[in-house]
């Protein structure tokens, strides 16, 4: 009803501004004082009309009659390249991702705060036995406008191993949509070992264009940089996909499903 309503209240506006434009050329042939009056008073009715209108207009409704005009890609952005981000996917929305190729990964929205991460690898001289697998889930633990808190737990396994290498991690990010910066830490375990010295990653993104975004990765393990990852990410008209390129590993195509 609210579309209909902002469809109605936009055709409302057109008309109101052709009015102005098309009332001066239907006049009938006048002497020039009174075409000059007549003009003017045209002018007149139509702005007022443009007025009536626009103040009719809620506040709400005026947000969404610009996104319909100018739409403003808002991403899935629950992750960078390969972390984590502390922004949680909808109730029932999830993605898929294929990483060069042989690497696909998931994630589902349990709830508006859990969600249930997964992936294999699919190199084609492995068998299905030999491949790695992983499993992880991460939970919102707070939220707001300008920073959000998560936790959780991600899982890998391979024929080879003898148990499997897990992490435990939190994750804060800072900012919205347009730039934003994440930080986690992780301590990994294997079987009841856990690692003396956590990892911890500082992520970034910046949005660069409507669609676009700058994206970029820097790993720490006992105060040790690794090399980082610093790529871009193109999404789709309505963000439900993108496709990304990070230097000087991955290539990689995303596709989002379901949600509002």
């Amino acid at each position: 009803m609210r579309d209909s309503h902002t469809v109605l209240l936009a055709a409302l506006l057109v008309v109101a501004l052709a009015f102005g434009r098309g009332s001066a050329q239907q006049q009938l042939p006048a002497p020039a004082d009174s075409l000059t009056e007549g003009s003017g008073r045209a002018a007149d009715v139509s702005q007022e009309l443009q007025h009536v209108i626009v103040d009719s207009l809620s506040e709400r409704v005026m947000v969404k009659l610009v996104e319909r005009i100018n739409p403003v890609v808002t991403p899935n952005n629950t992750r960078l390249t390969l972390v984590p981000t502390a922004r949680s996917l909808k109730p029932g929305a999830g993605y898929v991702e294929n990483m060069s190729i042989f690497l696909w990964s998931m994630g589902y929205g349990i709830s508006d705060r859990h969600a249930v991460l997964g992936g294999m690898s699919m190199l084609p001289f492995l068998k299905l036995d030999d491949q790695l697998f992983y499993f992880g889930t991460k939970s919102s633990i707070h939220r707001s406008e300008s920073a959000q808190i998560a936790a959780g737990l991600i899982s890998v396994n391979q024929k080879a191993l003898d148990e499997p290498l897990s992490a435990l991690f939190g994750v804060v990010t800072f900012g919205g949509t347009d730039a934003a910066l994440s930080i986690l830490v992780a301590y990994g375990f294997e079987g009841t070992e856990m690692a003396d010295q956590p990892v911890v990653i500082l992520g970034g993104e910046r949005r660069m264009g409507r669609r676009t975004f700058f994206v970029g990765e820097l790993a720490f393990y006992d105060e040790t940089p690794a090399f980082p990852l610093l790529g871009i990410k193109r999404y789709s008209e309505d963000g439900g996909a993108h496709w990304g390129y990070t230097f000087p590993y991955f290539l990689y195509y995303s596709f989002g499903f379901g949600g509002d």
